[in-house]
């Protein structure tokens, strides 16, 4: 059974990192610059059963647990009052993150450290802390806006995984395509709706940081538009105002993806990097590039 006063740091990892792998964390109560010196017991976070009773913290209160541990930390003076940080030593490797929110990683005479924000015993006396050597993915979805203006869809970017190392951001870049349906068809709402889609998108990913950033390592963005015709209207850019002015204009003649996806294919994207489409039209093409012989 927990002690009603103790303090339970525990120990979980994402990825490949070995299972025998030994963290170190120090314990910080009260705002002590000092970390917590003392005993500690060892458990085995899914038995619940101690491996290794009566442990002392090493030099500097440090504590060594493996993944699937916790430390169990016990004083007289601890109180529901009690606030305390856990910080993990060493953690430039990983993203790092306790009971679900990332751990800020900080850097003191030469080495990485990761420490949570502060707890009180009395409403957190179990942190789990997990680290992660996943890599990020990404993917992409559209779908109808229930609710929304007439024919609006929402667009949607999402991102998952954590990167290598949390001591700085990773950033994937991106060649992005917006191939956008000017015909008469569209004119008024939709064009509207169309329009202010893309300039959300392009306000989203096209910031200061972004166009700061060394060119193999920014996400851009093109604009293609089409009616009867297709033109590349915008090629790769990370300028938002760039983007902002080649999706207006008025709707007018007839529908012809063929073109539009093609002058898409056709922008030259960099090597290495990953090329998106992003088509907004509402309905099927009435023009085309080429033509069938009966059957």
């Amino acid at each position: 059974m927990k002690p009603s006063k103790a303090i339970d740091i525990e120990k979980e990892t994402l990825g490949t990192i070995d299972e025998n792998k030994k963290f170190q964390f120090q314990l910080f109560v009260d705002s002590s610059p000092t970390p917590y010196q003392g005993e500690y017991s060892v458990y085995d976070a899914y038995t619940n059963q101690v491996v290794q009773p009566n442990m002392s913290t090493e030099g500097d209160g440090v504590i060594k647990l493996a993944k699937g541990q916790f430390a169990r930390v016990q004083a007289d003076n601890f109180t529901d009052d009690t606030e305390y940080k856990v910080r993990e030593l060493n953690s430039s490797d990983y993203t790092v993150s306790a009971n679900g929110s990332p751990m800020t990683q900080q850097v003191s005479d030469g080495s990485a450290y990761a420490e949570t924000g502060p707890f009180t015993v009395g409403t957190t006396s179990h942190v789990t802390i997990v680290n992660s050597n996943v890599k990020p993915s990404n993917n992409k979805s559209i779908v109808k806006t229930g609710g929304g203006k007439g024919d609006e869809y929402t667009l949607y970017l999402t991102a998952s995984g954590d990167s290598t190392s949390s001591t700085v951001t990773t950033v994937t870049p991106a060649d992005i395509v917006l191939v956008m349906d000017k015909s008469r068809s569209m004119e008024g709402e939709r064009d509207n709706n169309a329009q202010e889609a893309a300039n959300k998108l392009a306000n989203k990913l096209l910031t200061t940081e972004n166009s700061n950033l060394p060119e193999n390592r920014q996400v851009r963005m093109a604009v293609v538009t089409f009616s009867t015709n297709a033109s590349p209207k915008q090629d790769f850019t990370t300028d938002v105002s760039e983007i902002n002015n080649a999706v207006k204009g008025n709707p007018k003649g007839g529908t012809n993806w063929e073109a539009a996806l093609k002058q898409a294919n056709d922008l030259q994207g960099r090597l290495g990097v990953k090329k998106h489409i992003i088509f907004l039209s509402d309905g099927d093409p009435t023009y085309r590039m080429t033509s069938y012989s009966a059957c």
